[in-house]
Parts: C-alpha cells; sequence; structure tokens
C-alpha cells in the first residue's frame, strides 16, 4: 500500500473521474478535484461526503490559465502539496449518427483539442509547482486505446445507420503520447515520472450493439472497468524507487494486438 498522497485529478466529476475519486478516498487518500460543470461537481461532492480525507473542490475550467494559477496559488496559502496529477479531463464526445462521412466541425475540433490537450498541458504546467522540492510525484495522463489505433469505423454501422467517431478524441490521445513522454524526460531529474494509462473501452452504458462487437473483438472477451484502470494509477502513484517513465500502458483485453 502506498503512503498517503494528496492527488489532484482533471475532469474529476465524470464517470472515470468520480469512480476515481471515490476510489482513492475508500483508500484514504487526500484529493485536489477540478470539475467545470457544476452539476456533476455536486454528484462528486455528494459521492465523497461520506469519507474523512481531505478534499479541496474547485469549480474551473482546465483551459482558463488564470483560474488553474489562482488554484495553484489558493492551495500554496493552505500549504497543500501535490504528489499526484492526473490529466483525465476531455469532451469524449458522443459517436455521431450521420447519412454520410462527415467529419466535425472546426469549432468543435479546437474546443475538444483545448480540453483534452491543451488542458493537460497547462494543468501539469502550473500544479509541477505545487509538488514539494525534491519529493518524488507523478503525472498520469488519462488515455485511449485510441491512443494507439485508429478507430474501426465499421464497428459503429448499425442497420442502415451510420455513426463516426470524431476524429478529434483519436488526435488527442495520439497527442499525449508525445506529451508524456516529453515531460517524462525534463522533470527525470527531480524524480517527477511522467506514464499515460490507455484503457479500452470501458463498459458504462454503451449501446447494446456496440458493446457486442467491441466484445467480440477483444480477445478476453469482456471490456475495461474503472477498477482496473484504478489499480494501475495505484501502482504509478506508488513514486518509491519507482524506475517507469514515459510509458503508455494500454488495458484493452488484447484488442490492440489484433
Amino acid at each position: 500500500m502506498i503512503i498517503k498522497k494528496r492527488i489532484l485529478i482533471s475532469g474529476a466529476g465524470g464517470y472515470l473521474g468520480s469512480n476515481i475519486c471515490y476510489l482513492f478516498s475508500k483508500l484514504n487518500h487526500n484529493l485536489v478535484c477540478i470539475e467545470k460543470n457544476k452539476k456533476r461537481m455536486n454528484f462528486l461532492k455528494k459521492k465523497l461526503k461520506n469519507f474523512k480525507n481531505q478534499k479541496e473542490f474547485f469549480l474551473s475550467d482546465v483551459t482558463k490559465e488564470k483560474e488553474l494559477i489562482n488554484i495553484s496559488k489558493k492551495l500554496k496559502k493552505k500549504n497543500l502539496f501535490i504528489d499526484v496529477i492526473i490529466n483525465n479531463a476531455a469532451n469524449n464526445p458522443p459517436v455521431k449518427k450521420s447519412k454520410k462521412v462527415q467529419l466535425m466541425n472546426i469549432e468543435n475540433w479546437r474546443t475538444d483539442l483545448d480540453v483534452g490537450l491543451m488542458g493537460a498541458y497547462m494543468v501539469t504546467k502550473i500544479f509541477i509547482y505545487n509538488v514539494k522540492t525534491n519529493n518524488p510525484a507523478s503525472i498520469i495522463n488519462i488515455g485511449s486505446d485510441l491512443s494507439i489505433l485508429s478507430p474501426n469505423h465499421e464497428i459503429y454501422e448499425n442497420k442502415n445507420k451510420s455513426f463516426l467517431k470524431p476524429i478529434s478524441y483519436s488526435v488527442i490521445k495520439h497527442g499525449l503520447v508525445g506529451l508524456n513522454k516529453y515531460f517524462a524526460t525534463l522533470y527525470a531529474k527531480k524524480r517527477i515520472i511522467s506514464n499515460m494509462i490507455s484503457p479500452g473501452p470501458i463498459d458504462n452504458n454503451l449501446p447494446k450493439y456496440l458493446r457486442k462487437k467491441l466484445i467480440v473483438n477483444t480477445p478476453m472477451k469482456k471490456l475495461c472497468n474503472v477498477e482496473e484502470v484504478f489499480k494501475t494509477i495505484i501502482f504509478l502513484s506508488d513514486t518509491k524507487n519507482r524506475h517507469i517513465t514515459g510509458q503508455n500502458i494500454i488495458i484493452d483485453g488484447g484488442k490492440s494486438l489484433i
């Protein structure tokens, strides 16, 4: 078991983020939760209210540099140091139905990249200075199996309807691979590791047709779950003598191997 740490997580109110916060709270680790959606933030607070770990909640947009800097200053005033930064914020737009192949519009493209890629850059750039000097720390970037693959466009087809996975999602996850490697080498001498976790599709209210196709195309014949992702997060949060950095750990049941 790793010693008690303070974990900062962006996109803390989403499905994956809120469950990660819940599992960390069960282990009595302290949290700094950043989420821009007020409804999701309120849900997260209720989800965590029975735990006695220290929790800091910030309603903020990861694309707003000044907001993030203000959070950093507030943490420093309270003398709260960060041990683990988890870049989890993402728009993750739904698969779109269309009669023909149609790429997303430019405005949505910009917004998605700002949140998923620029957001990860700014969160790391700003909160790395909330890590205590000479203390080992960990940056964990949340990716996807689409960080190493293109979407299988045919898998989204259902009867006579055509669906298209937004191009921004795959581009962001591929971009995080480069960002992750850059941070890994940049901060190595400071004993700060940077790694990426790329789960396959997580079993969370997927359409029945899509869930069935995904399972058929996965050697282990099952989808990923939050607990499996969390086990890897815990492993990378234990920074004592850790010599793993710059890696992209794929958790997809062998889906990317075939």
